[in-house]
């Protein structure tokens, strides 16, 4: 019986550790959460994250790292790239990525805190998911379709200052006509289904072989973090299970030691 008892807490553990996420997904075309040093120098960050072929390059303005997120400092702007390791042009493309923005100073003037999506090797803008504030007023602001994103412009809901959203951006690349791109936003953390979009449109997309984010530097702060880009929505979820499933896990490894010891214990094995 005690040989049953520990063959059987192994099945259960095992089982437990079945709830755990898998290490990598093939989906998941690449990750930036800026987890470096508190920095403004690009020569000490911009190499971490996944599926990139190489580091952040700048134009000359570059965004500083502070707790963790790339800030942008009260008339700061910056202009940065990275270059996908592969070329996306087919199937769903995702985007999401967290940002805050807040203005200092109220002026009538547009202010921009956006991540874009390019192709041509960072020469033409596909798209431009922002916060934007013109004439004082907020919305979010999508910009889609090619040759620095002319063809159209999409805008929707409102932002309160200085609270944290996360955008997801989809692709739908059709080889036969314009794709399909849509928007959401979300204050609560990102749903397991994604419904009705805040912004979508049709445009002619090429590829994406690179992003870009930029702050246009018009009196405010902001900052913007956890950049994902996956073929599937699912992998834009964290991948680390909720505080349940743990604590799930802990509770069978618990019970298992528990039964296993008390059984040591008592010194007999029941009649097997």
């Amino acid at each position: 019986m005690k040989h049953c008892i520990e063959k059987t807490s192994c099945w259960l553990v095992a089982g437990a550790l079945s709830l755990l996420p898998l290490s990598s997904n093939a989906t998941l075309i690449a990750t930036e959460h800026f987890d470096y040093p508190d920095s403004n120098s690009l020569v000490s960050v911009g190499t971490g994250g996944s599926g990139w072929s190489g580091g952040w390059t700048t134009n000359g303005t570059s965004f500083e790292v502070v707790d963790g997120a790339a800030y942008t400092g009260d008339q700061d702007a910056f202009v940065n790239f990275r270059t996908l390791a592969e070329s996306q042009s087919t199937g769903t493309l995702y985007f999401a990525w967290t940002g805050v923005k807040e203005r200092t100073v109220d002026l009538f003037e547009t202010q921009v805190l956006a991540l874009s999506g390019f192709s041509n090797n960072n020469s033409t803008e596909e798209f431009s998911l922002q916060f934007r504030t013109s004439n004082a007023t907020n919305e979010f602001f999508l910009l889609y379709g090619g040759a620095d994103s002319t063809t159209g412009s999409d805008s929707g809901g409102s932002y309160t200052e200085g609270t944290e959203v996360t955008f997801v951006l989809e692709i739908d690349f059709n080889p036969g006509g314009d794709d399909n791109i849509s928007a959401w936003v979300f204050t609560d953390g990102l749903p397991a289904i994604l419904d009705t979009p805040l912004l979508t449109n049709s445009a002619p997309i090429t590829s994406i072989d690179s992003i870009r984010i930029i702050s246009n530097g018009k009196r405010m702060t902001g900052a913007l973090d956890n950049i994902v880009v996956a073929t599937e929505y699912s992998d834009l979820i964290n991948a680390v299970p909720e505080p349940s499933t743990y604590a799930a896990l802990f509770g069978i490894c618990t019970l298992t030691v528990v039964i296993i010891r008390r059984r040591r214990l008592s010194g007999r094995d029941p009649v097997k």
